[in-house]
């Protein structure tokens, strides 16, 4: 098996792999909204937030990888085992129900489309559990970045510049997922230890209600952060729907960050002693919340402006839902850490679950009440409410379970987030010639 690097290069590692991703996803996401407008933009980005389902489902599985093959200390080969059992009914389970949708609504293609992915995507992301324990966290960002990453945004790109219509792009999109699945299931044997187990049935059973548990969990998180998408797509036009998912989507892109901390952190904090993990959860919420908040700020000055030059003068209001949901992100920026916390060491997800519900009720409430009036507008201000919400209920229940202060999971240490920004510097000055 191979060394595990620091959590430095890691990061930086997961870093500039998102970074590829998020910029081919960009180019992509232009010449769709130049060549089909708000409504195809719409819908590629409405199959973007519908295979999130599938994630959810994986996070649950990759949540009951991390507590037996962590904490527990079982058999990776059982565990993997327990876990392709756990995916496959999860995937059988999502197609039929994208393929039900899509049969009642053949209007909206993202559904068809979902249908052939989810099952694929699932097992790509359930199987990068087993990478990120090993301390492969570079193999697996590279497998997925070359495929459903930068790899599937690319194609799509090249397509739409070549004239192909809205379902051949939808189309790559789907293959791309498959090419992900394939790819990390090469070698998997060797971090697993062999061949998956099937024959230890009280584990499989763990995992199942483990799994499920947290799968829910992540599900009603998933649906409290989408819930305002599936309003506006309902109430509102196609064309409304294309303009907010933009605004949504330009400020989430300032999770790359985050994302990329909390990734190269999940397998040791699954995996360390308890307070050494609890030290590094707080270590990662501190450093990705100031560092959010520098991007967020930037972001506010500078995001509508690159909203309009990019996309056209018909995505303006993207600007400013944009502007609107900046605060409520920089604080989710590090959700999944605390999350991934309370989910895997103190093992809790039922509480995830029960606060992700209240979150869920707060964001619809509200976005019902104002979108109204106030349109998409009123329903970026449900978003960034209910994002804020949602952290700091998980950030009370982190300091007390562990006994860390709320201050320090806010006040940042300079030297952490000096640390945390020289890392990509130094690396990419090093590989200079």
């Amino acid at each position: 098996m191979a060394k595990r690097r620091g959590l430095a290069g890691q990061t930086f590692h997961t870093l500039a792999t998102l970074l590829a991703g998020q910029g081919a996803q960009i180019a992509a996401g232009i010449a769709i909204a130049r060549a089909f407008g708000p409504a195809g933009k719409g819908i590629v980005s409405y199959a973007g937030i519908l295979i999130m389902f599938a994630l959810s489902a994986a996070d649950g599985i990759k949540a009951a990888i991390a507590y037996q093959a962590g904490a527990g200390a079982r058999s990776p080969r059982s565990v993997h085992g327990a876990a392709l059992i756990a995916a496959g009914a999860a995937a059988l389970t999502g197609t039929a129900a994208f393929a039900a949708l899509a049969v009642l609504y053949p209007q909206q293609p993202a559904y068809a489309a979902v249908a052939c992915a989810f099952g694929f995507a699932l097992y790509m992301h359930t199987v990068s559990q087993h990478y990120l324990m090993a301390g492969q966290v570079e193999q697996v960002n590279s497998r997925i970045m070359l495929t459903a990453g930068a790899g599937g945004s690319l194609a799509m790109l090249a397509a739409t510049i070549l004239g192909a219509p809205l379902p051949v792009v939808l189309g790559i999109w789907v293959l791309s997922f498959v090419a992900g699945a394939i790819a990390n299931g090469i070698g998997l044997r060797r971090i697993t230890g062999g061949a998956p187990a099937f024959d230890d049935a009280p584990l499989i059973r763990e995992h199942a209600t483990f799994g499920a548990k947290a799968a829910l969990g992540s599900f009603v998180t998933l649906l409290a952060q989408r819930v305002d998408v599936l309003i506006v797509g309902a109430l509102l036009s196609p064309a409304a729907l294309g303009i907010y998912t933009l605004g949504l989507a330009a400020g989430e892109s300032a999770w790359q960050f985050s994302k990329s901390l909390w990734w190269s952190a999940s397998g040791r904090i699954a995996t360390e002693p308890r307070a050494d993990a609890a030290a590094l959860t707080a270590r990662v919420v501190r450093t990705t919340l100031a560092v959010q908040a520098a991007i967020a700020a930037v972001l506010f000055v500078a995001g509508p402006w690159l909203v309009v030059a990019l996309y056209g003068a018909r995505f303006a209001e993207a600007g400013v839902v944009l502007r609107i949901v900046l605060p409520g992100i920089a604080l989710y920026a590090a959700d999944g850490v605390l999350r991934t916390f309370i989910t895997v060491r103190d093992a809790r997800p039922a509480f995830v679950t029960w606060v992700e519900c209240a979150n869920l009720v707060v964001c619809a409430v509200l976005t019902v009440a104002t979108i109204g009036r106030y349109g998409i507008e009123g329903a970026a201000v449900a978003t960034t409410v209910a994002y804020a919400g949602a952290f700091l209920v998980k950030a009370w229940a982190f300091s007390s379970s562990t006994g860390i202060a709320m201050h320090e999971l806010f006040v940042p240490r300079l030297g952490e987030v000096a640390a945390a920004v020289r890392a990509p510097l130094g690396r990419l000055r090093a590989r200079t010639p």
